[in-house]
């Protein structure tokens, strides 16, 4: 079993956004939870550990005046889904996001972002 090494609590993420892979405006796959400096994606495809992704998010009015925000992320694990193995979830942590866009991310992550449920 991974070892965990996340130093800020994951929040189960209530809304299901799509992410954008900026590099080539294609579909990367959808937000499935948040943390103040990461997010897991469930995605069609495993991604690369330690490749790095510029990301497009795009946007609410209720979380934004914006369409979208841009970050760059490093993959820093990805697997198959346990519950669906068509499919994969990615680890990102978040290494590059203007100031404008961290309080946006930071709004979203207040908004959407459930408290992870211990079982």
């Amino acid at each position: 079993m991974e070892e965990e090494r996340r130093s800020n609590p994951r929040r189960e993420f209530g809304y299901y956004m799509r992410v954008i892979d900026g590099s080539n405006s294609e579909p990367i796959g959808y937000l499935s939870d948040i943390c103040p400096r990461g997010i897991r994606m469930d995605t069609p495809k495993a991604l690369s550990v330690n490749k790095k992704y510029n990301l497009h998010l795009d946007l609410t009015p209720d979380v934004s005046d914006r369409p979208f925000i841009t970050f760059m992320v490093i993959v820093k694990w990805s697997h198959p889904d346990a519950s669906d193995p068509a499919s994969f979830n990615a680890g990102c942590e978040v290494i590059t996001i203007s100031s404008h866009d961290e309080r946006i991310f930071n709004n979203i992550l207040e908004k959407y972002g459930k408290p992870e449920r211990l079982w």
